[in-house]
């Protein structure tokens, strides 16, 4: 077995809610919404430090949600939708519409493209992607094998919206069903079909007649459609295997 002494504990009296582990820069988020880091920090990442092999404070002026590391730069979510970066602008990873790859920031930077409110973040190596409040994602950075999904091979220097397609996850209010198991109200119990919920809805009836009616609220064209089984919770592992529109 593998043991480790860990001789320098990580602010033991402090309480965290977020950990990333990143290379060459993790940070973490603490409960009051303060971001920490710690790492070799050549492009910024840290603000003004350069390697710190211990968490140290990065940013207290905002309230962080989230944050994730790359290669040489950082992006962060704050409490208000707003999303910063920081650090190197390799592959025009900082999405902030500058071409100079040369570029670095050791104080966050707000990213203006898209004027969204933006509700998930991820980066992976120097590719960046932001998720908006309307379902809309945008990307920017390293795109040599068209992993932004954009149609394209070429590196993005302001975030670039995937499609002009979004999500339509439409409220509990706006959704119909032939029956519902247990007699379940719109939005309650076995009522419930919104992607990210945490039950679905479980028809009354076990035959191939039971439908489910979304009113979209006004006309759309349709180019795909999303399903999500029931979330597992130990004892139900449920979900559609076939259906037509």
């Amino acid at each position: 077995s593998l043991t480790q002494t860990v001789t320098y504990p990580v602010h033991t009296n402090k309480k965290w809610s977020l950990v990333r582990a990143g290379d060459p820069v993790s940070y973490a988020i603490d409960i009051s919404g303060y971001l920490w880091g710690c790492g070799t920090a050549s492009y910024g990442q840290l603000g003004a430090t350069t390697s710190s092999s211990s968490f140290i404070l990065v940013d207290d002026t905002h309230t962080w949600v989230d944050v994730r590391s790359g290669i040489e730069n950082v992006v962060a979510l704050d409490a208000n939708g707003d999303v910063y970066v920081m650090g190197g602008n390799r592959d025009y990873g900082l999405g902030l519409g500058s071409t100079n790859t040369s570029q670095t920031y050791s104080t966050f930077q707000k990213v203006t493209t898209p004027n969204k409110k933006i509700t998930a973040i991820r980066l992976v190596r120097t590719s960046t992607y932001l998720l908006d409040e309307d379902g809309a994602i945008w990307a920017c950075g390293y795109n040599a094998n068209g992993q932004l999904g954009l149609g394209n091979t070429t590196n993005q220097h302001t975030f670039t919206q995937v499609s002009p397609e979004k999500i339509e996850n439409s409220p509990e209010t706006s959704r119909a069903y032939s029956s519902i198991y247990a007699n379940s109200s719109i939005g309650t119990g076995f009522a419930k079909s919104m992607l990210d919920s945490t039950l679905a809805w479980a028809a009354a009836l076990a035959d191939s007649n039971q439908y489910m009616r979304i009113d979209l609220g006004s006309t759309k064209t349709v180019i795909g459609v999303l399903t999500q089984g029931r979330a597992p919770n130990g004892e139900h592992y449920q979900w559609v295997t076939m259906y037509k529109l």
